[in-house]
């Protein structure tokens, strides 16, 4: 199973904002935001479909879920594209 993260990137004196996917390997894709619209989850899901169809690890379900630290971001999980893992806490 592999996980990565996706979060944001501001904008710089030369550069847009963008959105970056990263597997703590090496592994990243980054994506400019100005041509995006949706909202910030939805951006954040097109980039980690991306990141995943760059890295060829296709078919696969992947799940998102919030990260606390103090840039955001969401961390990815894949899971076997047959399996329902989710649970409800309480």
């Amino acid at each position: 199973m592999r996980s990565f993260r996706t979060y944001n990137l501001g904008w710089t004196n030369h550069k847009p904002s963008r959105i970056k996917a990263n597997d703590g390997t090496g592994n990243t894709l980054t994506i400019s935001t100005g041509h995006m619209t949706g909202t910030d989850d939805q951006n954040h899901r097109q980039v980690a479909i991306a990141f995943v169809q760059k890295m060829n690890w296709c078919p696969v379900r992947i799940v998102g879920g919030g990260d606390c630290r103090p840039n955001g971001g969401i961390n990815w999980v894949m899971i076997d594209k047959n399996s329902d893992l989710s649970a409800n806490v309480t």
